[in-house]
């Protein structure tokens, strides 16, 4: 270790004798780190030391496998040696999760490339990481807003075609129920018809609730207990197949200022 320690001020002076492309690494924003042909770290700039929580003396001596989480199977670093490796290619560039000293999972954009001698000999490699953790934030996002519009469209089209149908049944349910006898078997199971179309229909009422979009922006008073209802009504099923109980200790007419459909997708999530 203290052999690659020594490195560091032969690497400034043959940045350029100003000092000034070494200048530039160290403020890069972008983390970068440089490993000789073995493998060994002997330089990580600050950038660097701030994303995974190293500092560069717990860095340098190292290797790259220091921030590897468990992502990733050895067949992808094979991948990604023989691409280096390959005269033709010289490089690798894709995203990585490394994890930081913390713990922390980030995922990463990662370009590596060798750097050559006046030999023009592989002496080393340079990896260039940029922290996509914002970037992957606002993907999920967006792809959660796409899914809650897609429910949305399918939940409106439910709502119209079944609507009709579920009426009429319910409709002609409850008439043959004042046609039988109170206590009869008919007129139970017709009760238990009724029932049914009406959990379809508040189920259909709970789906319309989450997905629609309150384009205003504007937040009202929302019954928290009708939100919670409406999300237990979605996953209830679920819950019952998975062996789990669903309680609230919310009183009823608790109100909060909020987006009643924001707020189930919360609650859901």
């Amino acid at each position: 270790m203290g052999e690659h320690l020594k490195i560091m001020p032969d690497f400034k002076q043959e940045m350029d004798s100003e000092g000034v492309l070494y200048a530039c690494v160290q403020g890069s924003n972008d983390a970068i780190m440089l490993t000789d042909e073995e493998g060994i770290i002997f330089y990580v700039n600050p950038a660097w030391q701030t994303l995974f929580g190293y500092t560069y003396d717990e860095a340098v001596g190292n290797t790259p496998r220091l921030i590897r989480s468990h992502h990733h199977k050895k067949s992808f670093y094979d991948q990604m040696w023989s691409d280096l490796l390959d005269i033709r290619k010289a490089m690798w560039r894709g995203e990585v999760i490394n994890r930081a000293k913390n713990g922390k999972e980030i995922p990463i954009a990662l370009t590596i490339s060798p750097f050559r001698d006046e030999k023009q000999e592989t002496s080393g490699y340079m990896s260039i990481a940029v922290d996509l953790t914002e970037k992957k934030k606002m993907e999920m996002k967006v792809h959660w807003q796409d899914r809650l519009t897609t429910l949305g469209i399918l939940t409106e089209g439910l709502a119209h075609e079944m609507g009709t149908p579920l009426g009429v049944a319910r409709g002609r349910a409850e008439y043959l129920m004042r046609l039988s006898d109170q206590d009869s078997l008919a007129n139970k199971s017709l009760g238990t018809i009724v029932e049914q179309i009406d959990k379809v229909s508040k189920l259909m009422e709970a789906l319309q609730n989450l997905s629609c979009e309150n384009e205003s922006g504007l937040q009202i008073p929302v019954d928290l207990t009708k939100v919670v209802s409406s999300v237990q009504r979605l996953i209830e099923g679920k819950l019952q197949l998975s062996g789990i109980q669903f309680s609230s200790t919310i009183t009823s007419d608790t109100f909060v200022l909020a987006e009643a459909s924001r707020l189930g997708q919360c609650i859901l999530s």
